[in-house]
């Protein structure tokens, strides 16, 4: 059995990553104490520039410039681009993992999640992320503008950067836990299609499929996040194990690939649904509203057949998105619904309104 076959997480819960504190230490304790099942290090947007959900991955990156006068990022494309090409590939030849860590200027939060971490005993799930190649590629340009994702030569940088980032954080989360997951964030999967967008989908998947395959290379768990609707097709060709979506807002949407979630999850992938709206809405909805729709949505997922197994053992639960754009009282507000949804699997009672025990919250 593959570790994808044999990652059952029957409603495990966690988050997308961001958080709007600036205090490091106050936003994990927050993590570990609503997100007990598979806690995650918080990234703090509203901390530093750096913090940004691309810049936070950009160093390593051959002839990228760091503009934090005017809160910028782009690639310089001159004269020495070759000298810093032939010098970054020569990293990677060397499979020198650790020159592409995340150091604490750039993530505070994965540093002080680390340090608090051998407190707290061994976990059976921990999860990083990593910005998306696609994201990264086509936000991200170059001195005149132009996104990176079109210059060959830097978007394949950008690609293997993000995967030695991938395999950094596994590296660093797996003293601490039974399995790794890493979240790859790629909210511009929505211009996938676009009529004004040039990506292609070969493109695309063979991109983000590279940053999975690192990831798995280390012996670790890799799920795509999207918080916006898109061609539901791409994400579940990557070979991700994990499809995280914006059930909330796009739930009806992503059911129109039927055919393809049944075919994803019979394979043994996972959908994890963000059926938590990262905002006020989760306060006005509240718990028993979100868990009739996510029961409303887990029975068209499986035909009408509300005892089809996989489409329940296969299920995780999220927030919409990240919850950096709240305020600290808000996104405790939606962590408390999310627990909610974790405080009933872990009294093994399933949301079909069945019990059950759940022998093997670990995975083992």
């Amino acid at each position: 059995m593959t570790l994808k076959e044999s990652f059952r997480p029957g409603g495990l819960t966690t988050m997308v990553g961001s958080l709007p504190h600036r205090d490091p230490e106050q936003a994990c304790r927050l993590v570990f104490e609503f997100l007990e099942d598979c806690p995650t290090w918080p990234q703090l947007p509203r901390r530093s520039f750096k913090e940004n959900m691309t810049v936070q991955y950009s160093g390593g990156m051959p002839a990228l410039v760091l503009d934090e006068a005017g809160n910028r990022i782009y690639f310089k494309i001159g004269d020495d681009l070759l000298r810093q090409l032939e010098e970054f590939y020569g990293r990677i030849i060397e499979d020198d993992v650790d020159y592409f860590a995340i150091g604490p200027e750039y993530a505070a939060g994965l540093e002080a999640f680390i340090r608090l971490l051998p407190g707290l005993g061994r976990r059976a799930y921990l999860k990083g992320c990593v910005v998306g190649p696609v994201t990264f590629g086509m936000t991200v340009t170059d001195d005149v503008r132009r996104p990176a994702f079109y210059h060959p030569e830097i978007s394949d940088a950008v690609t293997k950067v993000l995967a030695m980032k991938a395999r950094w954080q596994v590296r660093l989360l797996r003293p601490f836990c039974d399995r790794v997951i890493i979240f790859i964030d790629e909210p511009y999967l929505a211009a996938v299609g676009s009529a004004v967008i040039n990506l292609k989908k070969e493109e695309v998947v063979r991109k983000i499929g590279e940053v999975v395959e690192a990831v798995h290379g280390e012996g670790a768990l890799a799920g795509i996040h999207c918080c916006a609707n898109t061609d539901w097709s791409v994400p579940m060709e990557t070979g991700v194990d994990i499809l995280n979506f914006d059930a909330f807002g796009f739930g009806r949407n992503l059911l129109l690939y039927r055919p393809q979630l049944r075919r994803f999850i019979d394979a043994g992938g996972v959908l994890a649904w963000g059926i938590v709206p990262a905002g006020e809405t989760a306060r006005a909805e509240g718990f028993d509203s979100l868990r009739r729709l996510l029961l409303d949505y887990w029975r068209q997922t499986a035909e009408g057949d509300v005892a089809d197994e996989k489409v329940r053992s296969s299920a995780m639960i999220t927030p919409s998105c990240g919850l950096g754009t709240l305020t600290p009282e808000l996104s405790r507000t939606v962590l408390k619904v999310l627990k909610q949804f974790a405080d009933e699997f872990s009294e093994r009672r399933l949301l079909f309104g069945e019990t059950r025990r759940i022998k093997d919250r670990g995975g083992r």
